[in-house]
Parts: C-alpha cells; sequence; structure tokens
C-alpha cells in the first residue's frame, strides 16, 4: 500500500462519448471535490434540477446486469465503471456530474483522464479494513482476508463454446496495475445475448471496441481469455468501492456478480464486522 493521503482531481475533467447501452452520446463530467467528501453523483434532469446521492450501496436502486444509484426517477445506470475507475487511480473524493442517466464507456481513456489529473490533498484516507469473512450467494462467494493492501482474485465460469474452461485471475490494485491490465478490459457477451438485448432496445452501442462479442459458431475465435475475467475484477472494484471508502483487503471471488456484492455489502454490514 502506496497512498496515504487523500486525492481529488485538479479540474474538471469530462467523459464524453457514446453509451454502451444506449448507443447515444453520454456526458458524465468529473468535478473536485474537498476532502472527506467521497464520491457524490450529481443527477441534472430535465429542468435542470440538480438531485445528490451518495455512492452507497444504501443508495442502490437496481444491481441486475449493471448497478443504478438513485430512484426510478431520478438516478444514473452503470455506475460501477466510473466508480472502479476512481478506486483504481486513487481519487477519494470527486463529485460526477451526470448529464445524461447512461455514462460513455471508454474506460481506459477515461483512466488516463483522470490519472493525468490527480492531485493529492493533506489529510489520511480512512480506509475501510475488512476483517477475515466468507459470504455465499449459491454458487457464487465472496471471501475476504484482512491485509494492507487491495488484492482481487477472481475465478469465472461463463457459458459459451468458445470458454469451456474455468477462468481465473489475481492482482493487487494499485494506480499502475489499474491501468495496464484492469481499466482495458470489456465487458463481454454472446453474439445471441447480444441480439435478445438489441431487441429489447438494450445494448445499442455495443460493438467490438467496447465489448467482446463471442460467436455461437464453432468458428476459431481469437482473443485474450483473461479479459473476461479481469472485467469481472473491474465491476467488482466498483462494487467495492460502494461501501462508501477506498478498502483494504485480500478478495477471492468465485463467478461474482453485482448483486452477489450489493448482498456482500449488506451481510457484512449488519454483522458489523
Amino acid at each position: 500500500m502506496r497512498q496515504v493521503s487523500q486525492a481529488t482531481v485538479v479540474r474538471p475533467v469530462i467523459w464524453e462519448g457514446t453509451s454502451l447501452d444506449t448507443g447515444q452520446i453520454g456526458r458524465w463530467v468529473i468535478l473536485p471535490a474537498r476532502q472527506n467528501t467521497g464520491i457524490v453523483f450529481l443527477r441534472q434532469l430535465e429542468n435542470l434540477e440538480v438531485v445528490r446521492f451518495n455512492a452507497t450501496y444504501r443508495n442502490i436502486s437496481h444491481s441486475d446486469g449493471f448497478v443504478r444509484i438513485g430512484s426510478k426517477f431520478a438516478g444514473m445506470n452503470a455506475v460501477e465503471h466510473t466508480l472502479a475507475i476512481l478506486h483504481g487511480t486513487g481519487i477519494t473524493n470527486a463529485e460526477i456530474l451526470c448529464e445524461t442517466e447512461n455514462p460513455p464507456e471508454n474506460s481506459a481513456l477515461f483512466t488516463q483522464k483522470i490519472l493525468s489529473e490527480k492531485t493529492f490533498q493533506r489529510k489520511k484516507i480512512e480506509y475501510r479494513q475488512y476483517e477475515d469473512y466468507t459470504f455465499k450467494c449459491g454458487d457464487r462467494s465472496i471471501r475476504v482476508e484482512k491485509s494492507d493492501r487491495f488484492r482481487v482474485s477472481c475465478e469465472f465460469n461463463f457459458d459459451s463454446r468458445h470458454l469451456t474452461e474455468t477462468l481465473r485471475y489475481s492482482i493487487v490494485i494499485t494506480p499502475e496495475s489499474f491501468r495496464d491490465k484492469i481499466c482495458e478490459a470489456r465487458t463481454f457477451c454472446t453474439s445471441t445475448y447480444l441480439k435478445t438485448l438489441q431487441d429489447e432496445h438494450r445494448a445499442l452501442g455495443a460493438k467490438e471496441k467496447n465489448c467482446v462479442i463471442l460467436p455461437e459458431e464453432k468458428e476459431c475465435f481469437v482473443f485474450d481469455k483473461t479479459e473476461i475475467v479481469r472485467h469481472k475484477i473491474l465491476d467488482f472494484i466498483g462494487d467495492i468501492f460502494l461501501c462508501g471508502k477506498p478498502v483494504l483487503g485480500d478478495f477471492y471471488l468465485c463467478d461474482p456478480n453485482h448483486t452477489t456484492s450489493f448482498l456482500f455489502h449488506q451481510e457484512v454490514d449488519f454483522n458489523a464486522v
């Protein structure tokens, strides 16, 4: 563990581009914030009113496939990637002005922007340090061991003829390792499932540059299989930041998803670990 000071951005960082879900332009702006602010989402509504939501699992209204913060009528979708970038790069204080409901999708570019504008603050970070704990949700599980670092080890099974084995990956998260190994990992799905989503007017911005699309045919499909499990780690980094603080611990994930992470937060806090 190297970073001990809180951090924010020097100036507003504009994140603009195509939304993976809608195919329309998304625009979110990361604003500097004072010490001890944490991460706050600001949702700009059509009447220009701005509502505020702290980035905590208590404000989650949806966790099936993506994480939504806020209510049905005033909120923002797919916050997990933005939170992963902030957590992975060591940003502890920021206000995120969400001019659109859905974010743009280019985690690698956004990571570089954040790192180039990062600045340290005077106060030390107050970490959420986990004790040894195991959470199970059916066949899925999250196990954490007390540690003075943030390490994520993940094993994941995906039902595709191109991924017949269990995928495994392990990494200590630092701004450098996040930039070099995690932020570029694209989301993924099969071509059949993508068609189903698009028939429902979802995933309209999904394309090869922002999504690994696995064909159903037996044809040769060459890709880096670790990208799939690295993306699951990317999601988890965002999910775990919803405890409201940067975290310390060695985490072991078995077939993780957003709902499992949400229930993990609830159970750990309920049992006051």
